[in-house]
């Protein structure tokens, strides 16, 4: 590896060969770009030269198109990596460089190996790069988020961000493409929590086996669409969502539920008491809860009545 000054021009942007990000985006976060401005380049980027003269960026592409395109810069002091430098040795300094700025997330990880494993197998891979993450050098840990680099962008870049969860999102791996995406719309568009993500996805499926129905199809019944489209807060349509996927799943549990509410309704209990049926109406067991504002009304209402009990 040399320190040598290189003609931007040189750099071929458009090679992404050692990046493991699931997208190219070249935004900086507001503090980088107030200190190019400010000192400029203070870290040299990485770059592999090739035999055509060009140089693959390695690491710091954000930097480096930076400059190209704000303080039109010619050239740029760089770390070169020869051109006779194996992939693997190339992979293995671009991880050390990308864990430098903290753990990578599960998608990076995936797209990561996805890319190496063209160059080698799995248990080399397990043995060079997951002990530089921190982690066993067991294949198992590479084969289980593999999956994630085959989804789609849009699904990609909400890991990314945070808001769709790693075990929802391998949940989502197995489905077919437009079933995936109807499922992901409805976790994105009322920003459903990480229990809500997976229990979602699970009650879907779940439902797709049950009733022979796609869960496309399922997810596109009116009465769930009125649930979207309502004038509810999201937290009121997640928990609206979750009812009526719940009854779905076992309409049995949702007719008694509500007969249930019919009696209790029939009853007139007072403000102060609670009826409530056995877990899942497994018997006919009923409990009777009472609400007593001190131990005075409490003691008042014994005196009168527990010889009733």
């Amino acid at each position: 590896m040399k320190t040598i000054k290189i003609p931007i021009d040189k750099i071929d942007f458009a090679d992404n060969a050692y990046s493991f990000s699931p997208v190219v985006d070249d935004t900086l976060p507001p503090l980088l770009e107030q200190s190019l401005y400010q000192f400029g380049i203070l870290h040299p980027p990485i770059l592999k030269e090739q035999s055509t003269g060009l140089y693959t960026p390695v690491s710091g592409r954000k930097r480096l198109r930076f400059t190209r395109d704000n303080l039109e810069l010619k050239r740029c002091l760089c770390l070169v990596l020869p051109p006779e430098m194996d992939a693997m040795s190339v992979w293995e300094i671009s991880l050390v460089e990308g864990i430098q700025k903290g753990p990578l997330p599960p998608i990076e990880k995936a797209v990561f190996f996805q890319k190496v494993l063209g160059v080698c197998s799995i248990e080399e891979a397990a043995a060079r790069f997951l002990p530089i993450m921190g982690l066993p050098a067991q294949t198992f840990l590479i084969k289980q988020i593999l999956p994630l680099a085959q989804l789609e962008e849009p699904i990609q870049l909400a890991l990314l961000d945070g808001s769709l969860d790693q075990k929802a999102a391998m949940m989502l791996c197995d489905l077919s493409f437009r079933n995936r995406l109807a499922l992901f719309d409805i976790i994105t568009s009322l920003h459903l929590s990480v229990g809500y993500q997976k229990k979602c996805i699970a009650i879907c499926k779940e439902l797709e086996i049950r009733r022979g129905e796609p869960i496309l199809s399922i997810l596109s019944k009116p009465a769930l669409q009125e649930i979207i489209n309502s004038e509810a807060n999201l937290p009121q349509k997640a928990t609206n969502l979750m009812k009526y996927l719940a009854d779905l799943a076992s309409p049995r549990l949702a007719e008694a539920t509500k007969e249930f509410k019919r009696f209790v309704n029939s009853v007139e209990l007072p403000k102060n008491a609670l009826l409530t049926p056995c877990q899942s109406f497994e018997t006919e067991e009923l409990t009777l809860t009472l609400t007593f504002k001190n131990r005075e009304a409490f003691l008042k209402y014994w005196d009168k009545n527990k010889g009733f009990c």
